[in-house]
């Protein structure tokens, strides 16, 4: 089972390859690794690897600690062993895992 830090990585991956509007596909090419890898880290099948983040990070031109930080957390999941607490969205309104899923979805049908 992929760990809480893994998987708040693996969103907020998501969460920048929607603002960036950049697909899975692209930020695979750039950081040398197949789609498919990308894919299974990016769903939180398999944890992404330090250098993998830094990579990511570099290529989306971010702080690594962007993709360790939890929205909410003001540490960020690394400075509290992972441990972290999300709000959930408005009644009615689809929450960010959901928006984010949609996105993944979508980035997999346009490959």
């Amino acid at each position: 089972m992929v760990s809480t830090t893994s998987e708040s990585v693996a969103t907020a991956i998501r969460m920048q390859l929607v603002i960036q509007r950049m697909t899975g596909r692209a930020l695979a090419a750039e950081i040398g690794m197949g789609e498919r890898s990308l894919s299974k880290r990016l769903v939180g099948a398999v944890p992404f690897k330090a250098d993998e983040v830094a990579r990511i990070a570099d290529v989306l031109d971010i702080p690594v600690g962007e993709l360790l930080r939890v929205p909410g957390d003001v540490g960020g999941a690394a400075h509290n062993g992972g441990q972290h607490s999300v709000s959930p969205a408005p009644e009615g309104e689809p929450g960010s895992r959901e928006r984010l899923d949609r996105s993944a979805a979508y980035d997999q049908a346009a490959s």
